[in-house]
């Protein structure tokens, strides 16, 4: 599929492009490119490194953010909306952080400074996924040897540079940009009713269900995450 403006893909998490190998093996995009978001020590580091790829490739450009991805593309868009020729979120709530979730995640810093986090990649994935798929020894392989070789110092970095998180509800209401909401049917880090909440209050927007998936739908089911993308596009690119 040839596209007027180029693609530019930004991971989550403890992930680097592998979360979007299956994803782009089943896509037919060409002008696609992948932001290193596991380089950035910093939300400014990852905001840098979106802009340098905009630059590169020409702006605007389309954005595909997959959870702390879909965080770093609404900040880079809500900065630069002329940019930006669209907004795909796929698996991230706008809603901001929970105090619980705060202390949480601080709280895994700490650890890892003090030489004392032993999070097993098995524990750490267990509810990302969607039941079906936990006992699903080739996926989680796969994720898992993601997160380990980007270890507890990219763990770090990436839960630093995006906590806390503020609420953009309110900017949603006003973005002048093109937004695909991707959600998972299961998804218990960024919940079905957040994203369908986020869906009815953004000024221009598409939501898009991935059935009988978890939050890692992209690697759960790339078929139907790459279809979605790539049919929101296609429409955005008449």
């Amino acid at each position: 599929m040839e596209l007027s403006h180029p693609v530019l893909f930004l991971p989550g998490t403890l992930c680097d492009e592998r979360i979007w190998f299956p994803c782009w093996k089943a896509m037919s995009i060409h002008q696609r490119a992948y932001v290193p978001l596991q380089w950035a020590e910093s939300l400014d580091q990852m905001l840098a490194l979106t802009d340098d790829r905009v630059k590169e490739y020409g702006a605007p450009a389309h954005l595909v953010g997959f959870s702390m991805g879909g965080y770093v593309a609404l900040e880079y868009t809500l900065a630069n909306p002329d940019k930006v020729a669209s907004l795909t979120l796929i698996g991230y709530n706008a809603d901001g952080l929970s105090k619980n979730e705060i202390a949480s995640r601080n709280n895994i810093v700490s650890l890892i400074e003090k030489g004392m986090y032993k999070g097993s990649s098995e524990s750490y994935l267990q509810p990302y996924l969607h039941p079906s798929n936990q006992d699903n020894t080739k996926l989680v392989s796969y994720l898992a040897s993601m997160n380990d070789d980007l270890g507890n110092g990219v763990l770090k970095a990436h839960i630093k540079a995006a906590t806390p998180r503020p609420s953009r509800l309110k900017e949603l209401t006003n973005l002048d940009v093109p937004v695909h909401i991707v959600a998972a049917s299961h998804d218990l880090i960024a919940p079905l009713n957040t994203l369908e909440h986020m869906h009815t209050i953004a000024k221009d927007s598409t939501l898009s269900v991935i059935e009988h998936c978890g939050h890692m739908m992209l690697v759960e089911a790339p078929d139907k995450s790459a279809k979605a993308i790539e049919d929101f596009l296609a429409q955005r690119n008449q």
